[in-house]
């Protein structure tokens, strides 16, 4: 992200390209610099290492190295399941329908589809 804070093309809108680069860093710094987030940005295949520059490129890849090592693994599929797999949940879910039974009671019966959607969006 620095070489866009340095780019001599970008004019009229710098302002604008700075803001938005000082809110990535505030929103997403901490992330940058944790272990977890990082390995598995490395290991997926979209992203690898075009985000970092030239030395933490080195630094990535021997973390990268280091954790095949630790891992025993001989390739990056059993490091990259650890590191870019969902925790399946369905607690999410469930709230939706719970809240959805609160609203939807004998005396709402007669709510049009519509209505009880944006009341259950809304709850």
């Amino acid at each position: 992200m620095k070489e866009f804070s340095k780019d001599s093309s970008i004019v009229h809108c710098e302002s604008l390209v700075l803001a938005v680069i000082s809110g990535l860093h505030t929103r997403f710094g901490e992330m940058f610099k944790n272990v977890h987030m990082r390995l598995a940005s490395v290991t997926d295949p979209t992203f690898k290492t075009i985000w970092a520059d030239e030395s933490e490129k080195e630094q990535l890849i021997t973390l990268l190295k280091s954790t095949v090592r630790r891992h025993k693994a001989f390739n990056l599929n059993a490091v990259s399941g650890e590191y870019n797999s969902a925790l399946p949940s369905s607690a999410a879910c469930e709230r939706v329908f719970s809240t959805a039974g609160l609203i939807f009671t004998a005396k709402r019966t007669r709510l049009s589809d519509l209505n009880f959607e944006i009341l259950v969006f809304f709850y």
